[in-house]
């Protein structure tokens, strides 16, 4: 931009060079025909005004046309922006809903954990109690066996001695 700046003063200058060399013949008056009628003026003067009318809304187009460009740029990033915190809104939303879930499925897992503790505590205890049972059974019949041995021991001796 710099550099097309730099060639359009150039140009510039060397155009108010030339009007200055040549004012005198810019000046001439001569017989202008508009079609529908005539005048007399200096043409060099006119078509120097006409050219410069002209530049002058080239000019006034390119700042409209920038100016509506960075108005635009601006409405974009205000638009970007708000996009980007509706974006970032929604991420939180998702990872709040997320640590929800988590948080659900983990108190639903600890539940199901403490349930099966629970069982296998009960079963623990069943089996406790059952082994229980079949040690006290089975010392009650080793000494029941015992008894048993013992009273046929001292018969048969008993018997050897009489």
């Amino acid at each position: 931009m710099r550099i097309v700046l730099v060639i359009i003063a150039i140009v510039f200058v060397i155009l108010l060079v030339f009007t200055a060399a040549n004012w005198q013949v810019l000046t001439t008056v001569t017989p202008l025909s508009f079609v529908a009628f005539s005048i007399e003026g200096p043409l060099g003067v006119i078509l120097l005004g006409v050219s410069l009318v002209l530049t002058l809304l080239v000019v006034a187009y390119a700042l409209l046309l920038r100016t509506n460009w960075l108005m635009e740029s601006h409405r974009l990033s205000r638009q970007l922006e708000e996009q980007r915190e509706l974006a970032d809104k929604a991420e939180a939303s998702r990872i709040t809903a997320l640590q929800e879930m988590l948080r659900q499925e983990f108190e639903a897992l600890t539940k199901a954990l403490n349930a099966t503790g629970e069982a296998n505590t009960a079963r623990i205890e069943a089996a406790e109690q059952s082994l229980s049972k079949i040690i006290e059974d089975t010392g009650n019949s080793i000494t029941a066996s015992l008894g048993y041995l013992d009273d046929k021991l001292k018969n048969s001796s008993q018997g050897k001695d009489a």
